[in-house]
């Protein structure tokens, strides 16, 4: 049974599809920061960090396994502290909206 052959049988089809309808013209703050925030940022930290360490440590390290290690590790704990950060700043934000909107 597809999806078409359950909304002809359901008994709410009509309310289904106003409901869609209006969530269609719902309007709201755009997402799109916090899209690029949430999945870019660390992304490209990611790949930024992990160039810059494997140039770095294929200077002082001679094996490649360790120093793809020490690359791949150091990337990670760098993106980490990324997350973290864009975590804490988007909070104290949040909050300093939210008492600027209480005071008005």
């Amino acid at each position: 049974m597809n999806q078409h052959d359950l909304c002809r049988q359901c008994t709410k089809r009509q309310d289904c599809g106003q409901l869609y309808e209006q969530l269609g013209k719902n309007e709201g703050p755009s997402i799109v920061g916090k899209v690029v925030l949430a999945f870019l940022l660390p992304l490209v930290v990611f790949i930024i960090s992990l160039a810059f360490f494997e140039k770095i440590f294929s200077a002082v390290i001679s094996d490649g396994q360790i120093q793809s290690a020490f690359s791949l590790g150091s990337s990670l704990l760098l993106t980490l502290i990324c997350i973290f950060l864009t975590g804490q700043i988007s909070e104290k934000l949040r909050q300093l909206k939210q008492i600027g909107i209480s005071r008005k």
